[in-house]
């Protein structure tokens, strides 16, 4: 059985403060899914001051593809 996806309080804090940072540019119909992949892609979280929430992302990402991770994100964190 494959290793659970552990979504730490320090990722979540991340995509979180992304968003706070780039979601008032997104249009309004912008659902979970859309929030969430606008602030993971593009290495978006290397704007953070810390490293940790892009380091824990791109971990998650090596063990268990960016699919499932993704997938993972969406059920965790709740942005539109």
């Amino acid at each position: 059985m494959p290793a659970p996806i552990l979504i730490t309080p320090t990722l979540t804090s991340g995509i979180r403060q992304v968003w706070q940072q780039i979601g008032f540019d997104m249009p309004d119909d912008t659902d979970n899914e859309g929030a969430v992949e606008v602030c993971v892609d593009a290495d978006r979280l290397t704007m953070l001051p810390s490293p940790d929430a892009n380091n824990e992302f791109r971990a998650l990402v090596a063990q268990h593809g960016y699919p499932k991770t993704f997938r993972a994100l969406c059920r965790s964190v709740r942005l539109a």
